[in-house]
């Protein structure tokens, strides 16, 4: 699957944590694209824009997705630490700018949107960002599917300890809303909905297809829950706390369920937020079965793949 593009090798827990609270603030040298799609027989072409998880280079959703939907050329263009500012930029440079990616009579074109968690400290920016990608893939002429982000957090990672964990739940539900079609743009955009924070979203402004990874079996919504006296305390003696989350019973139970949230263990790869091989796998089962049906896609023949020495192959 030569068209797929591949992550650094070196990823790692420190590069994730410098990056997850940044806003994404866009290269201004982000390099022309220069390929093509070269599959006439395949008429249906998707541009794959995403962060890290999009950009796995093992055995990723997108490998099984080209794999399965037989009229589907796949083009991957998602990097390592990018936010939805910085996944706008790259959009631009390499498919708007670039002479190859044009639409074409008799093809049918999509962005696939899976970004986002690289900027989700500022909700409000990435469901902007995402916005404005979106109106410029329509303008091309090309059609949207969007992913929400995939479960994360860790009892271990600071930010999802203890009550604080609660405002990254918020954020990350937030964003999953939003292509979801569940808020109006006040709530969205927050003071970048401007003059317009009353009317309506346009069609354009939302994809044709969402697809929730979040609440999705890729969380566990039996994970143990936690302690609710050590919670209960902690509450109790934290006046800031108490103003903030006012509803002492509703912070605490919240604040219990979310490990529920999660990541699944087993679906991890070095770190919470990164899904491996088996998550890149359930998540293209979970989306196969909601992909438009123009992609021509055989969702049985996931179970029968698996990668091996860098390709997906018959078990």
């Amino acid at each position: 699957m030569r068209s797929l593009t591949s992550a650094p090798r070196g990823l790692s827990c420190a590069l994730l944590l410098a990056v997850c609270l940044a806003t994404g603030i866009a290269s201004a040298d982000e390099p022309v694209g220069t390929w093509r799609h070269r599959k006439a027989y395949r008429p249906v072409k998707v541009i794959v824009l995403g962060g890290s998880i999009g950009a796995w280079p093992t055995g990723s959703f997108a490998h099984y997705v080209e794999a399965v939907c037989s009229r589907v050329e796949l083009r991957n263009i998602s990097k390592v630490a990018y936010g939805a500012p910085q996944l706008r930029q790259r959009f631009r440079a390499q498919v708007l700018k670039n002479p190859g990616a044009r639409v074409r009579d008799g093809e049918e074109h999509w962005l696939l949107s899976s970004g986002g968690l690289n900027s989700i400290g500022s909700p409000s920016i990435t469901i902007k960002e995402t916005i404005e990608t979106f109106l410029m893939a329509r303008k091309a002429g090309m059609k949207v599917l969007a992913f929400t982000l995939t479960p994360w957090g860790d009892d271990k990672d600071r930010r999802w300890r203890n009550f604080d964990g609660l405002d990254y739940k918020s954020k990350t539900q937030r964003s999953a809303d939003f292509l979801l079609g569940r808020l109006g743009r006040a709530e969205a955009l927050e003071s970048y909905a401007g003059s317009d924070a009353t009317a309506p979203w346009t069609p354009a402004e939302l994809p044709d297809v969402a697809i929730d990874l979040y609440d999705s079996p890729l969380r566990n919504p039996e994970a143990p829950l936690r302690d609710v006296e050590k919670l209960g305390k902690l509450w109790d003696r934290d006046r800031k706390l108490q103003k903030r989350l006012p509803n002492r019973d509703a912070a605490i139970g919240a604040a219990a369920e979310l490990p529920r949230w999660f990541l699944r263990p087993e679906l991890r790869s070095f770190d919470h937020v990164h899904p491996n091989q088996a998550g890149h796998k359930l998540m293209a089962q979970v989306v196969c079965p909601k992909l438009p049906t123009s992609w021509s896609c055989d969702c049985a023949a996931i179970d029968r793949l698996a990668w091996v020495k860098g390709a997906l192959v018959p078990q």
